[in-house]
């Protein structure tokens, strides 16, 4: 997504000066709830018109990292990390081959980076906020997993386990969630397919999903306002809503 500020407002419409180059652009419609003028704001582009117009505008939601915890780690780790019972903070920390968690809890906040992968076991949350993980993510048997305006690389699969959040974060590859209890995805952005089955609630709102979405056998589901590359299926939920997706593929919507 692009960031701005909105210069003009009207009922019908306005101009946002963008962060990227200070250019302006134009979008229509009115300005959402938590928008307003000379305020910052998120949106999409769309390309297909000339000019380019704003489209898709939301508030940007400020990030508040949670507190130290436990063993803070500030420097670089060369090698593997194990983290066992208790809590382990990598603030702005590196950590250059992979990381493997059982029973414990872990924290990558102030641009902290993994270059491996994450395996995560029997534990309680993994919090990522304003870091990286280059490779993958693979959280089974645990409670929390939240990624907040950070960045997986590869795949990130959750299973057995109470909730996944995506907020203004990136999954380059596939996201699996599966016999778990929630999903919450807000202006995330998953670079691969996006695979959900078994699961009590499932909510993607403002995303884009390079591959398939396929949400099946959940009990209160809802897509909306997502760019979807592939196919879009939403089968065998108790409830179901999708609206104001764009799907490039086949949008057999809810069946």
């Amino acid at each position: 997504m692009a960031t701005g500020i909105v210069i003009i407002e009207t009922r019908v419409g306005g101009t946002i000066k963008q962060d990227s180059d200070g250019s302006n652009i134009d979008f229509s419609g009115a300005l959402p709830v938590g928008v307003s003028l000379n305020g910052p704001v998120q949106y999409d582009i769309d390309t297909t018109v000339t000019p380019n117009m704003a489209i898709n505008l939301s508030p940007i939601t400020v990030v508040t990292e949670p507190v130290d915890e436990g063993t803070v780690e500030t420097g670089t780790i060369s090698g593997n990390l194990d983290v066992g019972a208790g809590t382990y903070t990598l603030k702005g920390s590196i950590v250059t081959g992979n990381v493997e968690v059982n029973g414990g809890k872990l924290i990558l906040k102030s641009g902290a980076v993994v270059y491996g992968n994450i395996d995560f076991k029997n534990g309680t949350s993994l919090d990522i906020y304003n870091s990286e993980v280059k490779g993958t993510i693979d959280f089974k048997n645990s409670t929390d997993c939240r990624v907040d305006n950070g960045t997986v690389g590869g795949d990130l699969d959750v299973k057995d386990s109470s909730s996944l959040r995506v907020d203004n974060g990136t999954v380059g590859g596939d996201l699996d969630v599966k016999d778990s209890s929630s999903l919450r995805v807000d202006n995330g952005t998953v670079g691969g397919d996006l695979d959900v089955k078994n699961i009590s609630s499932s909510r993607v709102d403002n995303g884009t999903v390079g591959g398939d979405l396929d949400v099946k056998n959940g009990i209160d589901t809802s897509v909306t306002n997502t760019s979807i590359a592939g196919d879009m299926e939403l089968k065998n939920n108790a409830t179901c809503n999708e609206s104001g997706n764009t799907v490039n593929g086949t949008n057999y919507g809810c069946v």
